[in-house]
């Protein structure tokens, strides 16, 4: 029969809150009700009610406010952890961008004719014009100078090579002079790209391209691009740039298309979306819970102790004090109440990993 009870009431909670909170305020209403009908007569009883008040306000206080600021120096502590595995993540990246800007610079591996028309007729389209894209709300959002731009592309019928072109540029240009000079060394730097640049990156699968011409569709692609017109040079530097990106995985392999292909569906599968998640966890606000202690904190502290100093600060009549303590502590019991009732999720929040 208890065990009934339990189930039922657990499935309560759960289903009405609501409910739940017409309760708590009709019982902080009963509270009042009984303060008022056994009410304080004498300025000396208001005087310790205010000052009991104020002390169980403050010692309540004191307790959320270590909370909340053990959380936020825990919050702190991951947000550092996170940045070092940003960083590692970012140079990543900048090594796949450096491997792009090395091919994107190779003017002869591309087909001439592919490439003129692109840099002169479509030097105004990116990559991310392809790929992302709204078509409900096109006209209102684009230019119909880029709307026409994009179509005269897809229309186009002799660019073979053009969507790799578009995509490799993508990530060598960006509007970051710093960020450009890092793509003509080998070094690592404490590069830390942002959570907008690294979603518009993944949202376009930029570096995708390199896995579809060279390993998916690589037949479809045959005499598209000259790897004999890539300097020996640069491509011992993209073997080191592989390695430096893939480790042990890409040492003992030789420049190959298959070899930019790997490295893109590595990009494409792990790297970015690792990045992503880790600069979208280090740019978030406040959790809900910081939040929500905060207001709660807030409430105490302008009801529970800036309230009662005021009223003792001034020489107050006994009737209006009342009113006005009453008003204090119906509201403070709202909010106590309202408390213990979220501390159940609140500590489910903590201790889930």
């Amino acid at each position: 029969m208890i065990q009934q009870l339990l189930i039922s009431y657990k499935c309560y909670t759960k289903s009405n809150e609501k409910g739940i909170m017409i309760l708590i305020f009709l019982l902080a209403c009963e509270i009042v009700y009984v303060l008022a009908k056994y009410q304080i007569q004498s300025r000396s009883e208001m005087d310790q009610l205010i000052n009991n008040m104020i002390e169980f306000s403050g010692i309540f206080s004191a307790i959320i406010i270590t909370y909340i600021i053990s959380k936020i120096f825990q919050i702190r502590q991951e947000k550092l952890s996170r940045k070092s595995k940003i960083i590692y993540f970012s140079n990543k990246i900048t090594d796949f961008r450096r491997i792009a800007r090395i091919l994107v610079n190779s003017y002869n591996f591309w087909d001439q004719t592919m490439r003129q028309k692109m840099d002169n007729d479509y030097k105004e389209l990116t990559h991310f014009h392809l790929r992302i894209w709204d078509y409900e709300n096109e006209e209102l959002k684009y230019p119909k100078k880029l709307i026409d731009l994009r179509n005269n592309f897809y229309a186009e019928k002799n660019l073979q090579g053009s969507n790799l072109y578009l995509d490799l540029k993508s990530l060598v240009l960006d509007n970051s002079s710093d960020m450009q000079l890092y793509l003509y060394n080998r070094f690592n730097y404490g590069i830390e790209y942002n959570y907008n640049l690294v979603e518009k990156w993944s949202n376009a699968y930029s570096g995708h391209m390199l896995w579809d011409c060279f390993a998916h569709k690589k037949s479809s692609y045959n005499g598209a691009f000259n790897f004999s017109a890539i300097l020996n040079s640069d491509k011992e530097e993209i073997l080191e740039l592989a390695i430096k990106i893939g480790g042990k995985k890409y040492s003992s392999r030789a420049f190959s298309s298959y070899l930019l292909a790997d490295v893109a569906g590595d990009m494409e599968s792990f790297y970015f979306p690792k990045l992503l998640n880790l600069v979208y966890l280090n740019s978030l606000p406040f959790s809900s819970v910081i939040s929500f202690m905060m207001n709660i904190l807030s409430i105490v502290i302008f009801i529970g102790v800036i309230v009662p100093l005021l009223i003792s600060a001034i020489n107050y009549d006994i009737y209006w004090g009342r009113i006005v303590m009453y008003l204090s502590i119906f509201i403070l019991t709202i909010t106590l109440l309202y408390f213990m009732l979220k501390m159940k999720s609140i500590f489910k929040y903590e201790i889930t990993v």
